[in-house]
């Protein structure tokens, strides 16, 4: 009995066949490289996010300290006006989307 390309049933026959060589190849190579892209690819994603609130929260730190540092009467910000100088200082990046967390009430500055 002889295939139809002149290899023989059996298992040196299968042996020796390398057509699906690449298909496997890609089959037992592909879903890893996908799976570490997909990887790379959401920590890109959470690195820009962390630069986007650490920018904003850096810029409305300050805004804060030129308030206290000005001499005028201080206020303290509620915590939904400090998260959206966060957020409104964070840039381009979607932060709105974001839970941010504020803990308050802060104590009171008697100097």
């Amino acid at each position: 009995m002889t295939a139809t390309r002149g290899h023989k049933w059996g298992l040196k026959g299968f042996a020796r066949d390398k057509r699906g060589v690449a298909a496997i190849d890609f089959a037992l190579l592909g879903l890893p490289f996908l799976l570490l892209l997909i990887c790379v690819m959401q920590l890109g994603l959470y690195y820009m996010t962390q630069v986007a609130l650490d920018s904003g929260t850096v810029q409305a730190a300050e805004s804060l300290r030129s308030v206290f540092s000005t001499g005028a009467t201080p206020v303290t910000p509620t915590g939904a006006a400090l998260k959206s100088s966060i957020v409104a200082n964070s840039g381009s990046w979607r932060c709105s989307l974001l839970p941010i967390w504020v803990a308050g009430p802060w104590p009171s500055r008697t100097d």
